[in-house]
């Protein structure tokens, strides 16, 4: 089966089809339209063996739940799964996911024994795909997860206590709320320097469609920063190019935005870098990551740029 297609509706509505594995979903746009289903139902029919299941409420260990206001996303089962599988069924729960104060490093910590690296790799996986309906786990995932190569006890630790605070949280899900705003906000973030072993910067960004969180990220810059400045450019950068991709996809489903996107930085210097590309000293470096701002971005579209110093 193709990966996606789409069914228009007497031309006020679309019906998009994303196909994964044995499993379909469909989204609307706009209208929903029971002929489009049908139509596509039938068409399937003619080929493979499929069925009609309704209105979703699981698909691939995550739920759904539906309230008045919108749609709930979560993966409780499958966290309750995950501490299962690593004997933490009645842990105690934890606030934080991660120590604010300690930065995990390759030197910490004594090497673990094969049959530990193997539960350490299952468990980092497993906290990967948690991440789909939490996002207030990715940071933490990510920095374990830089230490597949060669765990220790100390990155062991701080796995467990990650799972400590899914626990606490073992409900804690997306929240997807009716709303017919449909503008782009973007904020963007890192911390300059923050691994302790190649000195590179971790960056961030969260994207919110009409007040609902939509797409997410934490992950290591490739190179090093010299500077905040650079390190919260590069991160605008990243948050820049996935709101393009955002805004493309919202043009195929014939979604207009009610403004231009808006990004939020806090870095002042990246702000006005950003805004005006004055001449600098990472004048350099700057064309590397140069994203749309101003007139010109994706389209006719224009992005604007703003500090929350």
């Amino acid at each position: 089966m193709s990966a996606s297609f789409s069914e228009r509706c007497m031309g006020s509505s679309s019906l998009h089809v994303h196909g994964m594995l044995a499993s379909v979903i469909a989204s609307f746009s706009w209208v929903f339209c029971p002929a489009a289903v049908d139509r596509v139902v039938a068409t399937l029919s003619g080929t493979f063996p499929i069925k009609d299941l309704g209105r979703l409420d699981y698909f691939l260990g995550i739920e759904v739940s539906y309230n008045p206001r919108g749609m709930v996303l979560t993966q409780r089962k499958y966290a309750l799964d995950l501490l299962h599988r690593a004997n933490m069924e009645h842990c105690r729960a934890v606030t934080t996911p991660l120590s604010s104060t300690d930065k995990l490093s390759r030197h910490t910590g004594d090497p673990l024994g094969p049959a530990d690296v193997f539960s350490y790799r299952s468990l980092v996986g497993g906290l990967q795909y948690l991440t789909l309906t939490r996002p207030d786990l990715s940071f933490a995932v990510n920095k374990v997860y830089q230490f597949l190569s060669q765990p220790t006890t100390v990155h062991y630790e701080a796995v467990k206590r990650i799972l400590r605070y899914v626990k606490g949280t073992i409900s804690t899900g997306l929240h997807l709320q009716r709303t017919t705003s449909t503008a782009l906000d973007i904020y963007t973030d890192a911390d300059w320097a923050g691994c302790p072993d190649d000195h590179r910067s971790t960056r961030g960004f969260a994207i919110f469609l009409g007040g609902n969180l939509v797409s997410w990220s934490s992950r290591k810059q490739p190179t090093v920063s010299r500077s905040s400045t650079e390190a919260e450019y590069k991160a605008l950068a990243n948050g820049t190019a996935e709101a393009i991709w955002i805004q493309s996809v919202l043009t195929e489903l014939g979604v207009r935005q009610s403004r231009p996107p808006v990004l939020w930085c806090d870095n002042l210097g990246a702000t006005y870098l950003s805004e005006s590309g004055v001449s600098c000293s990472y004048k350099a470096h700057r064309d590397r990551f140069s994203f749309c701002s101003g007139e010109g971005c994706h389209g006719s579209s224009s992005c604007s740029v703003y500090c929350l110093c």
